[in-house]
């Protein structure tokens, strides 16, 4: 067993290998998957836009808060950088809560 692990084949050999015949896909789409496509891309892109619009009526209090969050993360990392240690004290402490 590992002998076979370790055994290579040439790049000639895998790409002779590839091409044979019997290892080609059949290269056609019936009408059975191609409607089955169809009403995927319908069905995927409602639930992407049913989500949106759920999340619709959060979007006001997140935008407020996360530059808030920013805000304190930087003059955190700031200070720490002032006092000669770039990241120390409550920098190292906020980036693991926030």
């Amino acid at each position: 067993m590992a002998a076979n692990l370790f055994r290579t084949k040439s790049p000639d050999h895998l790409i002779a290998e590839a091409a044979a015949p019997e290892r080609q896909m059949k290269r056609t789409l019936g009408p059975v998957a191609l409607t089955a496509i169809g009403i995927g891309a319908v069905i995927g892109a409602g639930i992407f836009s049913l989500t949106g619009t759920a999340a619709a009526g959060q979007t006001f209090a997140s935008s407020l808060e996360t530059p808030v969050i920013n805000f304190v993360q930087a003059w955190f990392s700031g200070t720490g950088a002032v006092l000669g240690r770039a990241g120390a004290g409550p920098a190292i402490a906020v980036s693991f809560i926030v």
